[in-house]
């Protein structure tokens, strides 16, 4: 068995999504059991967006984001507060108006004294530092929370980057066929998940698999955590768009243990 590792390869992305979940877990799992070394860790989750964006800017929005982001997290507060993050970045598409909306997910560990000193930042701050990094001339949405389930917080952001129903319309296969290749290009030699700070740091000393580049196959035994409201969705290839498209969906009847 093998995989393309294509980034809107429905099975490839769900399956990076299985690696990426098992990784940040592992990170989280292992500072949780050495505290003697590691310190005690809270987590925030933090959203941070821009507006939607014609087609004919995605690329430069895309650009734009990523550029902000570094200047963010080497920002003197940033760096103060996090003492390591998970970032994943988003696009959907509203089909409606075909305009694209990026943005980053981000799990940050902080020290539980953060949140009543001096290095704590409120969410009007994360979103004026998010918008003087991205050279922004308007007040962006971020949104940040602290993370009661680190679990349910990890499964969510580690899922897909690109979701398939998002860019596929089978009324609309011309616009399909754009949205992909727009989406392609604008994504073309990014790295969409990535680690910073002691995050980094133990995903190397763990030796953990490249959450984009490594195996798919061998994604470890840890399944994201299932929701009470599941689907099941049936899947075709499309040998013109060398795409998997969903043919059908339905609510999967489980019965879920309390």
């Amino acid at each position: 068995m093998i995989s393309c590792k294509d980034r809107l390869c429905a099975l490839c992305t769900w399956r990076r999504s299985l690696k990426t979940y098992g990784n940040v877990k592992a990170i989280t799992d292992y500072i949780a059991a050495h505290p003697e070394t590691e310190g005690k860790c809270a987590y925030l989750l933090l959203t941070l967006t821009v507006r939607n964006c014609p087609r004919d800017e995605l690329q430069h929005t895309v650009n734009e984001c990523f550029a902000g982001l570094k200047r963010m997290i080497n920002q003197r507060p940033f760096k103060a507060a996090a003492h390591g993050f998970f970032r994943a970045f988003e696009i959907t598409h509203n089909v409606a108006q075909d305009t694209f909306h990026p943005h980053f997910h981000m799990i940050i560990a902080v020290r539980p004294s953060y949140f009543k000193g001096k290095k704590y930042i409120r969410q009007d701050e994360f979103a004026r530092l998010w918008r003087m990094s991205c050279r922004l001339d308007y007040n962006p949405v971020c949104d940040v929370r602290r993370v009661r389930d680190l679990s349910g917080a990890a499964a969510e952001i580690s899922k897909y980057t690109v979701k398939d129903s998002d860019m596929i319309d089978v009324d609309d296969w011309d616009l399909t066929a754009e949205t992909v290749a727009a989406v392609h290009d604008a994504l073309k030699g990014r790295r969409l998940i990535a680690y910073g700070g002691r995050f980094k740091q133990l995903h190397r000393q763990l030796n953990l698999d490249d959450d984009e580049d490594g195996d798919l196959i061998h994604v470890g035994d840890d399944a994201l955590p299932a929701s009470p409201e599941a689907w099941e969705v049936t899947y075709m290839w499309h040998s013109g768009y060398r795409q998997y498209i969903p043919i059908e969906k339905r609510k999967r009847q489980e019965v879920i243990d309390v």
